[in-house]
């Protein structure tokens, strides 16, 4: 999802900027609008090495403890712990995505 947002706000940039020049940014408003590029691929990049690494994890724990088809017990402290980073990952994962939008808007509204 977030590489498709991220692909889909270039073209987005290269099309406005370069095929309609009548509805390019002002000069100002340009530094606003990369700077909020640069946030999101940083922001996709670290939020997906999180997230990669701690499935790795998960699916290495899941192999340790074996397939037990008996009744459900309760998760280890480590999965407990990988799944409260992947979740603490997608909720920054969606702050950085405001901050973005809001540079974007403003940069695109000057």
């Amino acid at each position: 999802m977030g590489s498709a947002a991220l692909v889909f706000g270039v073209i987005l940039y290269g099309y406005i900027n370069f095929a309609t020049k009548a509805n390019a940014t002002s000069p100002s408003g340009i530094p606003f609008i990369q700077a909020g590029a640069l946030i999101a691929l940083a922001g996709l990049l670290a939020n997906s090495f999180v997230i990669w690494n701690a499935l790795k994890k998960m699916e290495k724990l899941t192999a340790r403890e074996g397939n037990v088809l008996a009744a459900p017990t309760t998760p280890s402290n480590e999965m407990l712990g990988l799944q409260n980073r992947i979740r603490v990952s997608g909720l920054v994962g969606m702050v950085v995505l405001i901050v973005v939008v809001a540079l974007m808007v403003v940069g695109a509204n000057i």
